[in-house]
């Protein structure tokens, strides 16, 4: 028990947590995202030095989050350009902040994904989920959702389709209200812990209290998805 092994709150919700996430899976999928270049910035040399020894590096996480004294750094904001003149707040997260991110949605991943696609048929054409026994990412190809987006077109339009409806969600990520987030996070059955790590670490991020997701992270595309889910 806690009292017994002499452990503050901290040390035992910890421990706890650690047994819910994968941290090399998660730093997997933070590499995973840097060889294809994801973000708007990259450190041309950090990859490589923790590479050098990342199992310690991946212990000494574990070790602090076991311990309690893990806490994620603030999250920088980069200005990146965008059609039209305007600018997307793209986000800079250090990376052990981002493989405890790519942990917990990793966690959550398999929830997520039946709350998506368990409640029935769903047109979705793009950044479609892998099934969870069955992944090498979160992601299926671009181009099977592109593909199959232009076969359904072309059915309406030989069914006599006159029109097309564009719509666009301005600036969807850094408007996401988190307490709707984790109300579909919870629904969808994800682990008490996990969802109290995630939410210390996207309040951690807000540029706005309550709102906002980092962009440029594949975990967000994640979340993103789920939250968007009842509208699509």
């Amino acid at each position: 028990s806690q009292e017994s092994a002499g452990l503050s709150d901290a040390e035992f919700t910890g421990r706890q947590l650690v047994a819910h996430l994968d941290l090399e899976a998660g730093w997997r999928r933070v590499k995973l995202d840097l060889s294809k270049k994801r973000g708007f910035v990259r450190h041309p040399y950090l990859h490589d030095l923790i590479a050098s020894n990342e199992s310690a590096w991946v212990t000494s996480l574990r070790d602090a989050i076991a311990s309690g004294t893990y806490s994620p750094a603030p999250m920088e904001v980069c200005d990146v350009p965008k059609s039209g003149g305007a600018i997307r707040p793209g986000s800079i997260l250090q990376l052990r902040d981002a493989v405890v991110y790519s942990a917990c949605v990793d966690a959550a991943y398999e929830s997520i994904y039946s709350r998506i696609y368990g409640t029935g048929p769903l047109r979705d054409f793009a950044y479609r989920l892998r099934d969870p026994n069955d992944r090498d990412g979160w992601f299926l190809d671009q181009f099977t959702g592109w593909k199959d987006f232009d076969r359904a077109s072309i059915g309406r339009i030989q069914d006599g389709a006159q029109w097309v409806v564009l719509a666009d969600i301005a600036g969807y990520f850094e408007h996401i209200d988190l307490s709707q987030l984790f109300s579909d996070l919870r629904a969808a059955g994800v682990d008490g812990l996990v969802l109290r790590q995630l939410s210390e670490l996207l309040n951690a991020w807000t540029q706005v209290t309550a709102r906002g997701i980092p962009q440029g992270q594949s975990p967000s595309d994640v979340l993103g998805k789920l939250y968007l889910a009842s509208v699509d």
